[in-house]
């Protein structure tokens, strides 16, 4: 933690301490320090955020491994016990952080070796070190939702209120301890953003019986044209897709431009693969986009057993996909699978700048998700999936948010690891086919890096 910060820690009332961080990261142009400063956990209630000090993470969202962080060192306080932390914390933590003598009402902590010793550090190796041998055989096979490392959230949490409106009404107050210049950024749209009903300016004949294993879902920009043909040439061309009995589907959003709109009409028209969601088209919606997308697979394609949500600057072996996909489901009903992400905490800086989570979630650790450029789920649970996000404050990573902080109100879904899905691009295009299991590439450059990998792994002997 920075030095500037460190004069904050001596305000005893809560208010005033968040204030004064505020203050000296306006001032100083550094970044709120959520995952060192304070986590809201109730009302009137702070405690010191889990884990060491993060620094700005400009890169994409962090995943520590599941077992790097205690779970019992990041149990929140019982209800029972708030009235009386709101009283004490002050007078334990701060000489802890500033080494003064200040507990005039407590002599008994001067008695008891106990609370200097603190047993939580000496026993933090050994729990690392169980549960590393606890986890390390469990790593390779699917986690249940409701046993994973990552419930860490507090008992006044905003997803226990069981009134929706009063729920969203505590989130914004929540969001106002945030530091307006990371909101800003951010341009967020608001905590209940989503929770409405959809419809398509633009859309396209419901699924028929033929379409039975894949609906590729792909979110695309208007305007991307050149991306959108460079998939319909390779993985999910008219051929491919018959081959499959699956279908590619585009979901791009609204845009202002009458020109752009016209285009991607008279583009529609041609190939009918395209729908628009009533949303505005920008990265800091995705999240919407992603749940009119759901909606929309919900209402108009359930013929086939999987829906896979797919970037379209990704590189994919489908059939590899696909098997991927039919072994899990004989393992399981319900699922999500894709990139396992598990100890992931918000971002400070960069693309993925989260303040929001932290604030009114009151933790600085996601829940497990699935990585966003791709994942595969079930199509049998999308109805329930929408209904527990409508009810849940809205968090603009679209990964992080369906797929992990909405999906963890649903026990019987599934969060599953699929191995082999590469986070960059395959410089070895021939790997597709040599390479068993090879799922999928991501992050390729431009649309004709995607017609060449595919052109280069279909001339492979």
């Amino acid at each position: 933690m920075s030095s500037a910060f460190s004069r904050c820690q001596l305000e005893a009332d809560v208010d005033m301490r968040i204030q004064c961080l505020l203050d000296v990261s306006e001032r100083s142009g550094l970044a709120f320090p959520f995952n060192y400063g304070v986590e809201m956990v109730g009302p009137g209630v702070v405690s010191k955020a889990p884990g060491p000090p993060s620094s700005q993470i400009d890169s994409e969202i962090s995943h520590q491994p599941a077992n790097a962080t205690p779970s019992k060192q990041e149990d929140p306080p019982k209800p029972e016990d708030l009235p009386k932390q709101e009283e004490t914390s002050k007078q334990e933590e701060t000489p802890k952080q500033e080494e003064t003598p200040k507990q005039e009402e407590t002599p008994k902590q001067e008695e008891t070796p106990k609370q200097e010793d603190t047993p939580k550090q000496e026993d933090t190796p050994k729990q690392e070190e169980a549960q590393k041998q606890e986890d390390s055989p469990k790593r390779e096979e699917p986690t249940r939702p409701d046993d994973g490392p990552m419930k860490t959230y507090a008992p006044s949490d905003i997803r226990f209120i069981p009134d929706v409106e009063t729920r969203f009404t505590e989130a914004t107050k929540r969001l106002q301890r945030a530091n307006a210049q990371s909101m800003a950024k951010i341009r967020y749209p608001g905590v209940a953003a989503h929770a409405r009903d959809w419809s398509f300016p633009i859309n396209v004949p419901n699924c028929d019986s033929e379409v039975k294993n894949i609906l590729l879902a792909i979110p695309s920009a208007p305007g991307n044209f050149d991306g959108r043909n460079a998939v319909r040439k390779t993985y999910g061309s008219v051929s491919e897709m018959e081959r499959l009995k699956s279908r590619v589907v585009f979901f791009v959003g609204l845009t202002a431009n009458s020109d752009l709109q016209k285009k991607m009409e008279d583009e529609h028209k041609v190939y009918s693969d395209i729908v628009q969601i009533d949303a505005v088209d920008s990265y800091y919606n995705l999240t919407l986009k992603t749940l009119g997308m759901l909606a929309w697979v919900r209402d108009h394609c359930k013929t086939p057993s999987f829906l896979v949500k797919m970037d379209d600057d990704n590189m994919v072996n489908l059939d590899n996909y696909l098997a991927a996909a039919e072994n899990l489901r004989r393992k399981y009903q319900y699922f999500i699978a894709g990139s396992y992400r598990a100890g992931g905490h918000p971002a400070q800086g960069g693309k993925w700048l989260d303040p929001v989570y932290p604030v009114v979630y009151g933790s600085t650790q996601y829940p497990v998700f699935l990585g966003g450029p791709s994942y595969v789920m079930t199509n049998n649970f999308l109805r329930n999936l929408i209904d527990v996000c409508s009810k849940l404050p809205f968090i603009h990573l679209e990964d992080v948010f369906v797929n992990g902080v909405c999906a963890e109100e649903l026990p019987s879904v599934i969060k599953a690891r699929i191995d082999n899905l590469k986070m960059q691009p395959e410089r070895m295009p021939c790997n597709f086919k040599r390479i068993p299991g090879y799922v999928l590439a991501h992050d390729y450059a431009s649309p004709n890096d995607v017609i060449r990998a595919w052109n280069l792994w279909h001339s492979c002997h």
